[in-house]
This record gives structure tokens, C-alpha cells and sequence, in this order.
């Protein structure tokens, strides 16, 4: 556009300068014809027709100079109308340049949103294996928990009904107990009294309460001297016999000292043991192999316990005594 308004411009400027020469040449011509008072009547037609040529000429070159003229306002309409349009396009492109720089400028924001999205997405994938994984292993919590309490629910079953089974044999713990107590309190009873023993023992031995010389001369009564376990109490008591209610005494001074009180209360007769006169009983040496025999328990004095200081009267009463499983074994070994 800028190209083609410059050769506009110099067209218009060429047809100027000819437009002043030929008006240069009118002139020079109008001097001519001052002249023309002197040329004859034929030089003055030639140089009238020649003038009248040069007014067509210039007639017809004005006419084109406006020609030219309004041609070229014409075209510098058009070059103001293509500024114009130019001038709207640069607007447009500044328009668009800046549109193009906000659009580069959003792309840049909306890729930055969407590598954030695309972090954040790996985040909730990485987010959703953690909470898979963990719902896995709560789910297998849940699971071992109900197994659990199946489990917990049969050993409660179970527990109630050993409960119930325990509660029960309570019960006849607690009946046998009560029982037991009410034949321990009778056996107490029994035992302070004295009664089951001979007459005689029982009443020496009531008297010794109140007499303090005579109880000190009195270690006691075997019965009461010795310890026998529950499941051995038959066998001793059937292999002591009448022998549970002999009196000990610490001498044979003190056993007479018993006698005699024994007569002059007139109390009746009972046996004595004096620990100093009592003679060892223990087992023969030909006969301790019997000891090992089968069905054979042991000694008699080796499965009981006995008050500090009875060790002669026990080993007296009971040296030489075997306890076996029964009586075959007891037959057995009597034969041999």
C-alpha cells in the first residue's frame, strides 16, 4: 500500500510540472501574438489556429490534471480507507496478539492445572491402594474378629457349662462340706471328751487338765501324738489297734508316778509307753528286701508324721509294720 501511494504521488507530481510548462508555453505564446501586429494576415491565422491548438491542448491537459487530480483523491480515499482498514487490522492484530498472549497464558495455567490434576490423580490412586490395602486388612481383622468370637462364643458355651458342672459339684463340695464340718465339730467334740477311749485313759487324762504335776509326767496320748495322712488312716489304725490309746510318759519314774495315781482314783488299768525304757523295733535286716517288693507301700512309721520327741514310741509301734496295696500282697508276704 505505502508502495503504490508513492507512484500516486509521483504521477501526481509529473503531471504538475507538465501542467506549469505548458502554461509556461501559453504564456510564451501570448507574447508571440503581441507580436503578431507585424506578421501578415496568413502568419497571424497559422499562429491564431496554432494557439487555438495549444488552448485545445492545455484545455485537454487541464481536463486530464483534474482527471488526475480527482483520480488521485480518489486514491488517497482509498489509501486513508486502506490506512484505515490497515490501521483496524493492526488494532485487531494488537487485539489478537494480546488474546493470543492471554490464550498462551490460560494454556500455560490450564497445563499447570492439569500436571497439579494429574499429581493430585496419582495421589488419589496411590490414596485408594492405601485404602484398599487397609480396607483389606480391616477386612481381615473383621474376619479373624468374627472367628474369634465363634471361638469365644463355644469356649463360652463351653465355660458356662463347666460353669454349671463346677457350680454343681460346689454344691455337693459345699453339701459334703458342710457334712465334713458338722462330723468334724462332732469328732472335736468327741476328741475334747475323749469319747471312744477307754475309761480309764479318759479319765486320767481329764484329771491331768486340772492336776499340773500329772500333766507334766504326761506327753499325751498316741492318738493324739501322731499325724496320719487320709488315705492311710485304716492301715494305721487297724495295725495300732488298741495300742492308738496307750499313755507316753518320758520315764519309767513318770509312768510309775501314773500308775499309782491311776490306782488311788481307782480309774482302772491302761498301757504306758516310757520313751526312756523303750527298746528299738525296727526292722530285721534279713527282712528289709520287702520292702521292695511289689504292691508293697512302705514302713508304717515312714508314712506318717508324729510330735517332736516320739521317735522311740513310733518306731516301737510301728518299726516293723509294712503297709501294702491289699491283702492278697499282705497274705503274700506273711507266707514268705
Amino acid at each position: 500500500n505505502e508502495a503504490r501511494q508513492e507512484t500516486l504521488h509521483k504521477e501526481y507530481e509529473r503531471l504538475l510540472a507538465e501542467a506549469a510548462a505548458q502554461d509556461k508555453e501559453a504564456a510564451e505564446h501570448r507574447l508571440a501574438l503581441d507580436s503578431m501586429g507585424r506578421l501578415s494576415n496568413e502568419e497571424k491565422e497559422a499562429l491564431q489556429q496554432q494557439i487555438e491548438d495549444m488552448n485545445g491542448a492545455l484545455a485537454a491537459l487541464q481536463s486530464s490534471c483534474e482527471q488526475a487530480e480527482a483520480a488521485l483523491e480518489e486514491k488517497k480515499n482509498r489509501i486513508m480507507e486502506e490506512l484505515n482498514r490497515l490501521s483496524d487490522k493492526k488494532s485487531s492484530l494488537s487485539r489478537l496478539s494480546a488474546l493470543e498472549q492471554s490464550l498462551m497464558e490460560r494454556a500455560e495455567a490450564i497445563q499447570g492445572d492439569r500436571e497439579k490434576n494429574e499429581q493430585r490423580q496419582q495421589a488419589l490412586w496411590e490414596e485408594k491402594a492405601q485404602a484398599e490395602t487397609e480396607r483389606q486388612r480391616l477386612s481381615d481383622i473383621r474376619d479373624n474378629s468374627r472367628e474369634e468370637l465363634d471361638r469365644a462364643r463355644e469356649n463360652q458355651a463351653e465355660l458356662l457349662t463347666e460353669q454349671e458342672a463346677q457350680m454343681e459339684e460346689l454344691r455337693k463340695k459345699e453339701q459334703e462340706s458342710g457334712a465334713m464340718s458338722s462330723r468334724l465339730h462332732v469328732l472335736e467334740e468327741m476328741a475334747r471328751k475323749r469319747e471312744g477311749y477307754q475309761n480309764s485313759v479318759r479319765l486320767i487324762m481329764d484329771l491331768a487338765e486340772r492336776d499340773v504335776e500329772l500333766r507334766q509326767r504326761i506327753v499325751g496320748v498316741v492318738a493324739e501324738l501322731i499325724h496320719v495322712p487320709e488315705k492311710y488312716e485304716v492301715a494305721i489304725g487297724t495295725a495300732l489297734g488298741g495300742a492308738q490309746q496307750n499313755l507316753v510318759s518320758r520315764t519309767g519314774r513318770d509312768a510309775k508316778y501314773i500308775i499309782e495315781t491311776l490306782r488311788r482314783k481307782e480309774f482302772g488299768r491302761c498301757t504306758i509307753l516310757p520313751l526312756d525304757l523303750l527298746s528299738e523295733n525296727g526292722v530285721r535286716e534279713r527282712d528289709r528286701h520287702f520292702i521292695e517288693e511289689k504292691g508293697v507301700i512302705g514302713l508304717a512309721c515312714d508314712l506318717i508324721r508324729w510330735d517332736e520327741g516320739m521317735d522311740k514310741a513310733v518306731e516301737y509301734l510301728l518299726g516293723r509294720t509294712l503297709v501294702v496295696e491289699d491283702l492278697a500282697v499282705g497274705v503274700s508276704l506273711k507266707e514268705r
